[in-house]
C-alpha cells in the first residue's frame, strides 16, 4: 500500500505563478517542433503515438510521464503526436533540472520552450506546486518519474509524478524513449507515446512499469 500523499495547495491565480505566458512559449514550440520533425524524418527509428485527439477528455488535466535519456526527449515526445492532438494540448510545460536556469541565455531558452524548474529558483516559479496550478488551469504538463536522465534501474523513482496524478481530473499520457547507439550522429531512436490512464490510485513506480511496458520495437 502507497503511503500517503501530499497534494501541494495551488494559487488560484496562474498569472502570479507563471515564468512565461503562453504567448511566448507558443511562437518557440511551433518552429522548434516542426524543424524536429523534418530531423526526424531522416533519422533511423521507430516512432508510434497511440494518443488521438479523441482521447482527449473535456474537464481532465493531463500529466505526460515519459523515461529520459536525451536532451531532446521532452520536445521529440512533442513532434511523435499528430498535428491535430498537439494543437490541442499545446503549450505543454515541461519540469527541468534546476541547474539549466542558473545560465542567463540558457534560462531565456529554457522558458520559452516551456520549460520550468523543477526546485526551488529565487526567480521562476517551480516544482510541484508550480505543477498543480498548471494542471488546475487544464494546462498539460510533462515530468520524468525518475528525475533525470538515465537508463532503466539505474535511478530510484521519484514520487512526483504520484502527486500529481493523484490530483482530481488529470490524467497520465505515458512514453517510452529509447536510444542506441554510442555516437550521437549514428544513434537510433525509438519513441511511443500512450494512451491516458487514470493513475490515481497507481504508485510512482507502478507508473514508471507502465512506461515501460510500452514496446519500443514495434512488437
Amino acid at each position: 500500500m502507497s503511503q500517503a500523499v501530499h497534494i501541494p495547495t495551488a494559487p488560484t491565480d496562474l498569472a502570479l505563478q507563471d515564468p512565461c505566458p503562453d504567448k511566448l512559449i507558443i511562437p518557440w514550440q511551433k518552429p522548434t517542433r516542426r524543424f524536429l520533425r523534418l530531423w526526424l524524418n531522416r533519422v533511423k527509428k521507430y516512432e508510434r503515438c497511440d494518443l488521438t485527439l479523441s482521447d482527449l477528455e473535456p474537464g481532465v488535466s493531463y500529466v505526460f510521464a515519459s523515461n529520459h535519456q536525451s536532451r531532446l526527449d521532452p520536445l521529440l515526445i512533442n513532434v511523435a503526436m499528430s498535428d491535430e492532438t498537439w494543437h490541442k494540448l499545446m503549450p505543454i510545460r515541461v519540469m527541468t533540472a534546476r541547474g539549466l536556469f542558473w545560465v542567463p541565455v540558457l534560462n531565456f531558452i529554457m522558458l520559452r520552450l516551456g520549460c520550468f524548474p523543477s526546485r526551488k529558483h529565487y526567480r521562476f516559479k517551480y516544482g510541484l506546486q508550480y505543477a498543480t496550478t498548471l494542471l488546475e488551469h487544464g494546462k498539460p504538463m510533462m515530468i520524468f518519474p525518475e528525475g533525470r536522465r538515465t537508463i532503466r534501474g539505474e535511478s530510484r523513482t521519484r514520487r512526483g509524478v504520484e502527486v500529481l496524478a493523484h490530483l482530481p481530473n488529470v490524467k497520465v499520457i505515458p512514453s517510452h524513449v529509447e536510444w542506441t547507439g554510442s555516437v550521437y550522429r549514428k544513434r537510433t531512436l525509438s519513441i511511443v507515446v500512450g494512451k491516458p490512464f487514470d493513475g490515481s490510485k497507481m504508485t510512482a513506480q507502478e507508473i514508471l512499469d507502465r512506461i515501460y511496458s510500452l514496446p519500443v520495437d514495434g512488437k
